[in-house]
Formats: structure tokens, C-alpha cells, sequence
């Protein structure tokens, strides 16, 4: 929408169906090609629709007892023996954006204390690395780091630590940390 500002909350959910590409990133797709293509029947992609919504606002909901923001996430649905399933994880630091409450701010990156997959992707863009050609190897203070969002989405998202319990670092901090002699 207009005049949005970076990591503002949209004022209502989105929905934006993919599917999977045999390389590369997945596949923007609408109701009408997924009907057309007879990936789903009109009433399974009610109930997928449906199912979404609800799932995002579990999620959500669940996120913000324990502290966190989670402005989006991806899930994927299958078939087993014809019926339709969640057959990927929940949102975890792979599949969704996990904001700390604590330090959220509108207009600013989240990327400082965030517990997902975008520390190391700023990381990557701030040192040049644009994901082609092959990835630079990656210092220990980084990897520790990261280790330390992993392991804490986790214990975050079931009540086991707080955020604040994580002693993170941010993307400036550690390539502040990897400058010095």
C-alpha cells in the first residue's frame, strides 16, 4: 500500500501462492492457474486459503506471547494418499521472519534482533556478496552468531529464553568486531 514504511505492519493479511521451480525460487502462482493447471480443486484452494489465514494468525499469535513478531512466513501443503497436509515445518528461522517485540521499530531494518535467515543475508549484501558465484567462507564470529538466532528461535518460541537472553550482536557489531587487528 502507499506510503508504507519499511517493516510496518500491513493492514491486512496477504496471501501469496507459490509453487516449486525445478531450479531457483519459487514460482509466483494465482487461483486461476492453479485451477487451470489442476493443482487443486476450487473447494481445496477454500480450504488452503482458510487454513493459511488461520495458521498465520496461530502462529502469530503464539510468536507474540513469547515476544516475537513474525510478519511473514512460508508454508507449504502437500498430498499424502490424496488428502491435503501441512507437509512442511512451522515457522522457524528458515521459513519466517521472527522479530523481536522488544526492539521492533517502523522504518528501521530488524535485522539486529531478529532470530531468522536475514542476520546472515545482510551480512552477505554488506560485504558485496550477491549470491552469485561461489559464497565466501564465513568467519567464526559470524557462524556463532547465526548459531545463536537458530538455536534461539527455538528456545524462544517455546518459552525456554527471552530475546534480551541471547546477547545479540548486530550485523554492524560483528563486522565491527572483524575489522579490528
Amino acid at each position: 500500500p502507499d506510503g508504507l514504511q519499511l517493516a510496518e505492519e500491513l493492514p491486512e493479511t496477504i496471501l501469496t501462492p507459490t509453487t516449486k521451480s525445478d531450479t531457483g525460487h519459487d514460482i509466483e502462482l494465482s487461483k486461476g492457474e492453479a485451477l487451470e493447471r489442476g493443482l487443486v480443486s476450487e473447494e481445496e484452494w477454500r480450504i488452503l486459503e482458510e487454513a493459511t489465514y488461520r495458521l498465520y494468525d496461530f502462529y502469530r499469535d503464539e510468536a507474540s506471547r513469547h515476544g516475537l513478531i513474525i510478519p511473514d512466513f512460508k508454508i507449504e501443503y502437500g498430498r499424502v494418499d490424496g488428502e491435503l497436509i501441512q507437509i512442511d515445518e512451522p515457522p522457524t528461522h528458515d521459513s519466517a521472519r521472527l522479530w523481536s517485540k522488544k526492539h521492533y521499530r517502523t522504518g528501521e531494518r530488524q535485522e539486529a534482533h531478529s532470530l531468522d535467515k536475514e542476520f546472515l543475508r545482510d551480512f552477505l549484501m554488506r560485504i558485496g556478496y550477491t549470491g552469485e558465484g561461489p559464497p565466501p567462507s564465513l568467519p567464526p564470529l559470524l557462524v556463532e552468531e547465526v548459531s545463536k538466532r537458530c538455536v534461539g528461535s527455538y528456545k524462544v518460541l517455546t518459552g525456554q529464553a527471552a530475546v534480551d537472553e541471547l546477547n545479540l550482536m548486530s550485523v554492524e557489531e560483528v563486522l565491527a568486531k572483524l575489522a579490528r587487528p
